[in-house]
């Protein structure tokens, strides 16, 4: 599915008059070519990169969304919670994805330039694979720096929010599933209750069951309490925020089933908890400024951080990378590349993954780290460059670059 909104994306990218424009920026002496040409590229490399990053961000938006709408579906999260935490989650996504996004970006756009012959018109004009090599470092500042905000700032503070609101929306679970009509479960699972209406705002209740196992000592005979009345109201406790059926005027019975020496109390109020604050969530590692894990040190502290520099240091590499993986030949097609590529970046984040994992356990030392892996991705560069432009071309494009 991805894939193919490639097609349809690359296909909505203008190319009328392309070679025409390539062959203007050559001969026209008015004009110089090193400095209309890198403006070209990157004006089609941003372009890509927004479309690009707009559907792999929809993709996950939407997988998420589903499984978010799931769980709303049983009661834990509200709609209103589904949208806050699906925008919560875009500054994650974004800084993760937009280094994919950049290299499908040149790929599309390099495997296009070659295809319409406009690259051999800048070869001729003086742009050569070193200038080439510049011009996409360029193109990956303003990326990295963009990447680096969202993973390092943003991306910490949305996932703080993001586990706060999940922790607020489960503690108000079983509130949300209390409606006329149906049995709801109790705090701890102990027991039941039945509301027949709700009224003013969802605070009265009107003829109230409940039933429930009482607490007993081990080894003997469960007993249960069944309870009921005709108005109820839903109070919160200050101190604890724990949630409360507080009835007025009803019946309790205590027992055990199937013996008849039943227990009935009378009383003028009494008190059910329906649902308990919800403990203190442990605070992850994913909502901790990069900061304060450096100053913790422990091995997983040390793992996400270099995961998330590794993130911006994949920035220029990969886009790196796509200069030698673009050159095809003309009978190619402009996306005879992108297979190498995804499989070369699936290759690249799974060894990272490894990296991150052997971290973590202490397999190996942290200044070692994840670092080796980016070292692996900048020798293919340096073996790949030379590989598919050959050693003097490079040397004397870099010379004149």
């Amino acid at each position: 599915m991805i894939f193919a909104a490639f097609l349809s994306l690359s296909a909505s990218l203008p190319r009328n008059n392309q070679r025409e424009r390539a062959r203007r920026v050559r001969h026209n002496p008015n004009k110089k070519p090193a400095l209309i040409i890198p403006r070209y590229i990157a004006r089609s490399v941003l372009t890509s990169v927004a479309g690009i990053s707009t559907l792999l961000l929809a993709v996950l938006v939407s997988n998420r969304f589903v499984n978010y709408l799931a769980e709303a579906v049983s009661g834990q999260f509200s709609g209103e919670g589904i949208l806050v935490l699906l925008l919560l989650k875009l500054p994650a996504y974004l800084g993760q994805m937009l280094p994919l996004a950049l290299m499908l970006a040149i790929l599309m756009v390099f495997g296009r330039l070659y295809r319409d012959q406009e690259m051999f018109v800048f070869f001729s004009s003086g742009i050569g694979p070193g200038r080439l090599a510049g011009i996409v470092l360029g193109i990956s500042v303003p990326v990295t720096l963009l990447v680096a905000l969202l993973i390092l700032v943003v991306g910490p503070w949305s996932s703080e929010r993001e586990y706060s609101i999940k922790a607020a929306e489960r503690a108000t679970a079983a509130l949300r599933m209390i409606s006329s009509g149906r049995f709801t479960e109790l705090a701890g699972g102990r027991g039941i209750f039945y509301v027949e209406r709700l009224s003013e705002g969802e605070q009265r209740l009107e003829n109230v069951f409940v039933a429930r196992v009482l607490r007993q000592r081990e080894g003997s005979t469960p007993r249960i309490g069944v309870i009921s009345t005709r108005e109820a109201l839903l109070s919160r406790d200050a101190d604890t925020g724990d949630y409360f059926v507080v009835m007025d005027q009803g019946h309790r019975y205590e027992g055990v089933p199937g013996q008849g020496d039943f227990r009935i109390v009378n009383f003028d109020r009494y008190a059910v908890r329906v649902q308990e604050q919800a403990a203190t969530p442990k605070v992850k590692r994913e909502s901790l400024g990069s900061g304060e894990l450096w100053q913790r040190g422990g091995p997983k502290d040390i793992a996400e951080l270099q995961w998330r520099l590794s993130i911006i240091i994949s920035t220029p590499l990969l886009a790196l990378l796509a200069v030698p993986l673009g050159r095809t030949r003309q009978r190619q097609g402009r996306f005879a590349r992108i297979l190498p590529g995804l499989f070369a970046y699936i290759v690249y984040v799974n060894l990272l993954g490894v990296a991150r994992v052997w971290v973590e356990d202490g397999r190996i030392p942290g200044f070692v780290g994840l670092w080796w892996v980016h070292l692996l991705l900048l020798a293919a560069v340096l073996v790949l460059l030379p590989g598919r432009f050959g050693w003097d071309r490079l040397r004397e494009q870099w010379r004149t670059a």
